[in-house]
This record gives C-alpha cells, sequence and structure tokens, in this order.
C-alpha cells in the first residue's frame, strides 16, 4: 500500500471516529409555580381554590417536547377540643384528624383526581373523670396556639398517565385552571357517652412545575475504539515516512 493511501486510510478511520457520538437525554425542569389556600378552612365538605398555572411552552426551552408534570401538595391541621363525661364513671377519650387534598382539572377533565391524604393528626387518650370536663391544650387560645399540627409533602408525578390529551392540556403558550380541594374530617373515639365540641381548621398549598428533556453528544466507546485507531494508524504511518526518507 503506498503511503498516501496509509495516510488517507487512517484519516478516514479518525474521521469516522470523530463523526460518530450518541445523544444522552438530560432531564431539566421548569421552574415551580406555587399556589395556597386563602386562609384556614373549617371542617365539612370539600373547598375548592382555582388556581391558573402556566402552561408549558416549549419555545422557551429551545424546542424541548414536555416529559413529565410534577405536582406537590401540603396541608397543615389544627384541632381543639372540649371533651364532657356525663356519667358516672371515667371515660377514655381519643381524637383523629384526617385532611385530603385533591387536584383536578374539571368534572370529565383529562387529568382525572390526583388525591393526596396527609397522614392523621392524632391526639393520646386522655381520661376523663366522672362528671368532669377535659379542654385540650389552646381551647382557650384559639387555632394559632392550637393542640397539634401535621405537615405533610407528596409528589405525584403523572409518569406513565401522561397522555396525548394531558401533555396537549399543559402544553401552550396560554394558561389553564386546575381546581384544588381539600377536606378535613374529625374521628372521636369514647369508652361511653360524652359531650365534646371540637374546634377545627386546616388550610393547604401547593406547586406545579414540568420536566422536559434535552439533548448532549457524547462519544460512546465503540467510537473511542475507532478513534484509536484512528491515531495510532496516522502514528505508524508517520513513522514509516521518516524510515524511508
Amino acid at each position: 500500500m503506498k503511503r498516501s493511501n496509509l495516510v488517507a486510510g487512517a484519516a478516514g478511520i479518525l474521521a469516522i471516529g470523530l463523526a460518530a457520538s450518541a445523544s444522552a437525554a438530560m432531564i431539566q425542569y421548569t421552574p415551580w409555580q406555587t399556589f395556597s389556600s386563602t386562609d384556614f378552612i373549617r371542617t365539612g365538605a370539600f373547598n375548592d381554590v382555582t388556581q391558573t398555572v402556566n402552561q408549558y411552552n416549549p419555545a422557551d426551552y429551545g424546542g424541548s417536547l414536555l416529559h413529565n408534570v410534577e405536582l406537590e401538595l401540603a396541608a397543615n391541621g389544627y384541632v381543639t377540643y372540649e371533651v364532657f363525661n356525663p356519667s358516672d364513671d371515667p371515660i377514655q377519650y381519643a381524637l383523629a384528624v384526617d385532611i385530603e387534598v385533591s387536584a383536578n382539572d374539571g368534572p370529565g377533565g383529562v387529568i382525572g383526581d390526583l388525591i393526596v391524604s396527609i397522614p392523621s393528626i392524632v391526639d393520646t387518650q386522655q381520661t376523663v373523670g366522672a362528671g368532669d370536663t377535659y379542654q385540650s391544650p389552646g381551647w382557650e387560645l384559639g387555632f394559632a396556639d392550637a393542640l397539634t399540627a401535621a405537615d405533610a409533602d407528596a409528589a405525584t408525578y403523572m409518569g406513565a398517565n401522561l397522555t396525548p390529551d394531558i401533555i396537549n392540556f399543559f402544553t401552550g403558550t396560554g394558561s389553564v385552571d386546575l381546581n384544588f380541594s381539600g377536606r378535613q374530617t374529625n374521628n372521636s373515639e369514647a369508652s361511653g357517652d360524652v359531650n365534646e365540641a371540637i374546634r377545627s381548621a386546616y388550610d393547604f398549598t401547593g406547586q406545579i412545575r414540568y420536566s422536559y428533556e434535552t439533548t448532549d453528544d457524547v462519544p460512546v466507546p465503540a467510537t473511542l475504539l475507532l478513534f484509536g485507531a484512528g491515531l495510532a494508524g496516522i502514528a505508524a504511518t508517520l513513522r514509516r515516512r521518516r524510515k524511508f526518507t
């Protein structure tokens, strides 16, 4: 083989090594959009808060398509209570408070109901003497100094449920409305008949963001081998050239 052909062959291998690469996907995130209930909500039926959130605009992120939707919800519950035992015997009394927060885009919407249950606020059993009244801490002080509070965060990743309809719903240059609802339920247990008064309230907050994929070109192992072979070929050719000269 002529020296010029050797050089050309080696350079060709080197060119292949430089040209061949693989695209590695990287997940990036948009900033969080946050929302909250405006104030404490009393125990009862679901209470709705409508939140307007911006859609994901691919043009703002280099044309990358929407990859996923991430939603986090949190809630705070507050409770105080008073229990009167009218019987002639002591009783045991306990109270548990449950909070549930859900999100949807309206009846028949595309995302359905995303429901988050907050761990129960539980007051341990109290002994209430015959004819006595028990008042929990904070009874006279209001919700700011209530008996206890619970915080919980729950992330919901739509993942495999990210249907074309959901992608279309969250993709665009405008905004969409999401409905966030909350409900608090009080569950008390007593070993006898009691007269009870429970004061409770809750609020909730949340945030939503989008993820998208970007790609970076990186060499793959086979390509690196070709690249090395190209360099070795060039080095061998130059050595032979020096011998002939």
